[in-house]
């Protein structure tokens, strides 16, 4: 009986450490319609409005960003939606202030004549490793409207802890101990 109080433990254990970890902060970026009068304009915007800061304990953390347009053209004209000079992306993430810059999403120039259309870029992730204690979070986003042309974008960037492999390998345990308990008391029936 002990046994078998023991092995349910593990496979408890296995389950909890082995599940899908959830986000630990999900900070939502947006801009609405924004309305480019009569000429073209730079928008550039940060999300938060103060860095995000989490007491983060020491370990390995995935950040995943997004990010979609929606641009619509302001009469027959053709609507541009392109980097402003001197940035590389429409949307970065920095952690503790410095840019990582795989997660910098879209730069190529979007278009769209008479009417509106939806863009969406790929998500972009990145791992990163601390040594525990406050880590800050900040996207940043820029963009160019072209003249008489409205434009919105949302994103987002969400933070998750990534599973220590020996948290894998006990959940791993837990479930050999688990077909070894099933096989055992088959046998027991039989």
């Amino acid at each position: 009986m002990k046994s078998k109080a023991i092995i349910l433990g593990l496979v408890l254990v296995g389950a909890i450490t082995t599940a899908e970890a959830a986000p630990l902060a999900t900070i939502p970026v947006f801009g609405a319609d924004y309305n480019a009068q009569s000429t073209s304009q730079d928008y550039p915007s940060t999300f938060p409005k103060t860095p995000l800061t989490l007491d983060l304990a020491p370990g390995t953390y995935d950040l995943t960003s997004t990010f979609g347009i929606t641009l619509s053209s302001g009469g027959d004209d053709t609507a541009t939606f392109s980097l402003p000079a001197g940035t590389t992306a429409y949307m970065q993430t920095s952690i503790n202030g410095t840019v990582d810059t795989a997660l910098n999403i879209g730069s190529a120039t979007e278009t769209v004549t008479d009417g509106t259309q939806v863009f969406s870029f790929d998500p972009a992730t990145t791992t990163f490793t601390t040594s525990g204690g406050e880590t800050t979070f900040e996207v940043t986003t820029d963009f160019n409207l072209s003249a008489g042309d409205i434009a919105s974008y949302t994103g987002n960037f969400q933070i998750t802890a990534v599973p220590e492999p020996a948290s894998v390998a006990l959940g791993l345990m837990a479930i050999g101990a688990f077909a070894v308990l099933v096989i055992r008391s088959r046998r027991a029936q039989a």
